[in-house]
């Protein structure tokens, strides 16, 4: 799979159907569900911004993994204030499985291998819905004479 161009237009619609793919399985597996793709402003800005960020870079790179992706989400938190909640130092206060977004601790905020797979799970979705539509679009302008 060579390099991809995607235009904006494309880019927001994977980014909509990305967030709304990973909300699904946070709700899956027990998490609060975040808003939808399209209601992200404000203090949920973020979500949106980084979905597009992954979007761009696994349409970029046909060599992408899950473990890249969740470097890169991992390095734009973390620019962001964002730490584990072990941190904190109070697992009974703070715990270790829970997200608290006023303090910016979220328990995905290590390792890839250190994640429970509905996390590794969320960043092969991503990689997934890209590459379909890649194939996709590719196979019909294949088929336009």
């Amino acid at each position: 799979m060579s390099v991809a161009i995607l235009s904006d237009e494309e880019v927001l619609l994977l980014a909509g159907i990305v967030h709304s793919v990973r909300n699904d399985i946070r709700v899956t597996f027990g998490q609060e569900a975040f808003p939808d793709f399209n209601d992200l402003t404000g203090d949920n800005g973020w979500m949106s911004d980084s979905a597009i960020a992954g979007i761009k870079a696994i349409s970029e790179d046909p060599n992408w993994t899950p473990e890249v992706e969740h470097e890169r989400w991992y390095a734009e938190r973390e620019k962001q204030g964002w730490r584990h909640p072990s941190a904190m130092g109070d697992p009974v206060k703070y715990p270790l499985d829970k997200r608290n977004d006023e303090l910016k601790l979220n328990p995905a905020m290590v390792h890839y291998s250190d994640l429970p797979a509905f996390e590794k799970l969320k960043d092969s979705s991503a990689i997934a819905v890209v590459r379909a539509y890649l194939s996709f679009r590719a196979s019909r302008s294949a088929q336009k004479p």
